[in-house]
C-alpha cells in the first residue's frame, strides 16, 4: 500500500499541471482573440482543448477564431462543442456582457401554420464598442424562424464586460426555443 502513494502524489500533480497549463492556453488564447490575432488564438485554443476536451468556453472562443478566418465548417464544429449554460462556467478571461435588452423572435405565421417547434442556436459576437459583431447560426429551424431569431439577436442591447477597466469583446450562446401553446 505504501509503494502505491508516490503514484497517486505524483498523478494529482500532473492532473494539477494540466488543469493549470489548460486554464493557461484558454487564458491566453482568448486574449489573443480579443487582440484580432486569431490565428495564433485558434492555435492557442486547439491546444486547451487538447489539454481539456470538454472546456465549453475554449471551443467558443475556437468556434469564433475560425469564423473570423473564414473557416465556416471547423467553426461550426468548435460551436457545437462549445456549450456555455450557465455565467459560473465562464473562466479565466472571458467575461460576461451585460445583457440590457434581448428581443424575443417572433414566431411567424407559417411556421405556426405548419407546427414547427425547436431551437434556434446562435453564437453572437458582443464588441466592446456596444455594437453586435458576427451573428453565427449552429441550429436552425425552417420557416423564417432562424431568420427572426437572427434579427432579433442583432438588435440585442448591452454593456460590454470591462477587463482591466476597458470594455472587451466577448462571445454569448442564444438559444430561442419555439413551442407551440
Amino acid at each position: 500500500m505504501k509503494g502505491r502513494r508516490p503514484f497517486l502524489s505524483l498523478g494529482l500533480i500532473f492532473l494539477f499541471l494540466g488543469s493549470t497549463l489548460a486554464q493557461s492556453n484558454l487564458d491566453e488564447g482568448i486574449a489573443l482573440y480579443q487582440s484580432k490575432e486569431f490565428e495564433r488564438g485558434s492555435q492557442t485554443l486547439i491546444e486547451a482543448t487538447k489539454l481539456d476536451n470538454k472546456d465549453a468556453v475554449a471551443w467558443l472562443y475556437l468556434g469564433a477564431s475560425y469564423l473570423q478566418m473564414g473557416k465556416e465548417k471547423d467553426a461550426l464544429k468548435a460551436f457545437r462543442k462549445g456549450k456555455v449554460r450557465k455565467k459560473d462556467e465562464l473562466g479565466g478571461n472571458a467575461y460576461r456582457a451585460e445583457i440590457i435588452e434581448r428581443p424575443r423572435p417572433r414566431y411567424t405565421d407559417l411556421a405556426r401554420a405548419n407546427k414547427t417547434t425547436g431551437t434556434v442556436r446562435l453564437a453572437v459576437e458582443l464588441k466592446a464598442d456596444g455594437s453586435i459583431g458576427f451573428v453565427f447560426v449552429i441550429q436552425a429551424l425552417p420557416n423564417g424562424l432562424t431568420e427572426y431569431s437572427i434579427a432579433a439577436a442583432r438588435a440585442i442591447k448591452f454593456r460590454p464586460p470591462l477587463k482591466q477597466n476597458r470594455p472587451v469583446t466577448t462571445i454569448e450562446l442564444i438559444e430561442n426555443v419555439f413551442e407551440i401553446r
